[in-house]
């Protein structure tokens, strides 16, 4: 099973300093959103670490979403699921590439020539 690494404060300071100046200044704006988040959701760390993409209970979750938004494309359905999970922190595109797996295996949708997406059931 592949895991997530987490980076230390150390390494990630390092990266950084290759940065351009724009970049920098990209990476602040995110990690204040991040810490802003954190702050006004403490529960999201706790989501991020106990987050299943293919447990029973998120499928379904996404079933009943998806079959009332019915996204056309993968694509819009990648956005879908995000924005699905965004308030419980964000989600990410391995877990959500995870999800739409486990939608096909399960017969809920195929996607099919042009990434175009068919519900089943």
């Amino acid at each position: 099973m592949n895991e997530e690494r987490q980076i230390t404060y150390d390494e990630l300071a390092q990266l950084t300093e290759h940065l351009s100046y724009q970049d920098k200044l990209r990476l602040a704006q995110r990690l204040m959103q991040l810490a802003k988040e954190d702050e006004q959701n403490p529960e999201r760390g706790e989501f991020a670490a106990s987050f299943n993409a293919t447990s029973p209970e998120t499928i379904q979750y996404v079933v009943e979403r998806i079959k009332k938004l019915k996204p056309i494309k993968k694509k819009a359905l990648l956005n879908v699921i995000g924005a699905m999970f965004h308030f419980q922190g964000v989600i990410s595109d391995l877990d959500k590439e995870k999800i739409i797996a486990e939608l096909q295996q399960q017969g809920y949708i195929t996607i099919g020539e042009y990434d175009r997406v068919t519900y089943l059931k």
